[in-house]
């Protein structure tokens, strides 16, 4: 198992946005009249000395106060006898012993039997998604006067540790889960050894979060495409630590108001890009930027657009699936750097222009030209497709789709890319 302590402070990882929907509330859910109840199960822990194990209560009881207590079916205790570990929820309207609210369970630790952890398990549905995050909140109340330690765990992975705490401990964490995971909250008795006073009155709350894929450059500044807070919501797209990195497109819209360089010193894995500014972005840099397909079902498509301006990758650009540019009229999108179609076939659409200004390094790729205009000094070393678009070696002309007048050198280029285009069709014809 894996264990990480944490004081204070809970253990915060969220590059998503809540959703206040649908989710599971402890105090809401249950009443604690079955065990399981739902998705929530109450129990403890068989080890003394590891949080981790579940065993399930079997022994109902009810107190005299008005508690509905959950332990252990060897623990027998009479009516107002509680032995601990147990699991109590408040039955009545009143508070009970100076801190359980009406309708709120309580946790209680102790060595009266098998294990010092009380636990209550949360055990996902067969309808929550693989790879669903959820955002985890909620508290441990130390109501009893005795120190407490407190877990959360993931698949018994610690998410969540605070030792010897006299307090109340606010839960704010996440978690990516899928069918049958479980989330278990654990109360320990600290370690004075005692489960004395430990009782801890408790609340957890579990909320699916929507999936955040799409971001947008917010910095009217050159700046670096890896820093997180130049991207809104703040995160990184593209970041392949991220398990949805496949499903990111990253928008440079607005927030420029003059030509900006976007710097790239690792490679970015995302679906989509797409150019929004009469201004120019320059995405440049040692880094690479890889055009991936999307794992969603059904996946959305992996793609380039220009909607307005010029624009240019000074970077590397690979592909790593069919892609499609889609270029407006009037506005630019130039490749100042290796474009490596590994294969694939990238289909260009739109009435605008793609330059092509380096080196096109295809792999048996195809570049497919449906529309618009495809220009550059640049090589391509595969087959070229021309479905009813214009092809015009040369300098790309700024901010227009009108054809330079070719030079003996961009005529020999020309020669070299109607040679492979016939080629291809050819091949494809034999």
């Amino acid at each position: 198992m894996s264990r990480h302590l944490f004081l204070g402070a809970a253990f915060v990882v969220l590059t998503t946005t809540p959703v206040l929907a649908v989710g599971w509330n402890l105090n809401s859910d249950s009443d604690a009249t079955t065990n399981p109840q739902g998705v929530w199960s109450f129990g403890y822990s068989g080890d003394a000395l590891d949080p981790a194990p579940f065993e399930i209560h079997t022994n109902m009881q009810m107190s005299g106060s008005g508690l509905r207590i959950w332990n252990h079916p060897l623990i027998t205790g009479a009516p107002g006898n509680n032995p601990h570990p147990n699991i109590a929820f408040n039955t009545t309207g009143g508070v009970l012993e100076g801190h359980i609210q009406p309708g709120q369970f309580n946790m209680h630790p102790g060595p009266e039997h098998t294990g010092d952890y009380a636990k209550i398990r949360w055990t996902a549905p067969g309808s929550v998604s693989a790879n669903q995050q959820v955002a985890i909140t909620g508290f441990f109340h130390s109501g009893g006067g005795g120190l407490n330690d407190f877990h959360v765990l993931h698949n018994d992975n610690s998410l969540f540790d605070v030792l010897d705490s006299p307090d109340t401990e606010d839960l704010d964490l996440s978690a990516t889960i899928g069918p049958g995971d479980t989330i278990d909250f654990v109360v320990g008795h600290g370690s004075n050894n005692s489960e004395g006073g430990d009782a801890t009155s408790v609340d957890f709350i579990i909320i699916p979060i929507e999936l955040q894929v799409d971001f947008e450059w917010q910095t009217d500044n050159s700046a670096a495409w890896t820093t997180g807070s130049n991207w809104s919501p703040s995160s990184v797209p593209g970041d392949s630590e991220d398990p949805f990195y496949s499903r990111h497109s990253a928008t440079f819209g607005s927030a420029i108001t003059a030509n900006r360089t976007v710097t790239l010193d690792s490679p970015v894995s995302l679906r989509a890009i797409k150019f929004v500014n009469s201004s120019s972005y320059a995405i440049a840099g040692h880094g690479s930027v890889n055009l991936v397909a999307d794992t969603a079902a059904p996946p959305d498509p992996t793609e380039l657009t220009i909607g307005m301006g010029n624009h240019q990758f000074q970077a590397v650009v690979n592909l790593e699936n069919d892609t499609t540019v889609t270029i407006a009229n009037n506005s630019l999108l130039e490749f100042n750097n290796r474009l490596n179609l590994n294969g694939n076939t990238l289909t260009k659409i739109g009435p605008g222009t793609m330059a092509v200004s380096n080196m096109v390094v295809t792999g048996d790729g195809t570049i497919d030209l449906q529309s618009g205009v495809l220009v550059g000094p640049g090589a391509i070393g595969g087959d070229v497709v021309n479905d009813g678009g214009t092809i015009s070696p040369g300098p790309p002309a700024v901010a227009t789709n009108v054809v330079p007048e070719p030079t003996t050198m961009t005529l020999l280029w020309l020669a070299t890319i109607v040679f492979f285009a016939v080629r291809g069709r050819l091949s494809t014809n034999t």
